[in-house]
């Protein structure tokens, strides 16, 4: 009889936990569909950012011009960097 008890009491207990994962799951599913579509949103206003004809607008309105052969400095050290130079 008490080993009865002990199993139905187990099993209640697995049950509940099954819900709560259940609806954790639900929970987390709905966090993601969130997430991907901030995500589609972030990507688009990127590469609305990049697009080559606003680069091209923002570089004039600045008096910038394409260097066709940039030469670059090199820094020793731990860290090497380069620098354009014209």
């Amino acid at each position: 009889m008490a080993a009865f008890i002990a199993s139905t009491v187990l099993l209640i207990a697995l049950y509940s936990r099954t819900v709560d994962l259940r609806h954790e799951m639900t929970e987390n599913k709905t966090k993601l569909q969130a997430i991907e579509a901030s995500n589609g949103e972030t990507k688009g206003e990127l590469l609305a950012a990049l697009d080559t004809h606003k680069l091209e607008q923002f570089a004039a309105s600045r008096q910038l011009v394409r260097e066709v052969a940039p030469q670059y400095l090199a820094a020793a050290g731990r860290y090497s960097w380069a620098f354009a130079s014209h």
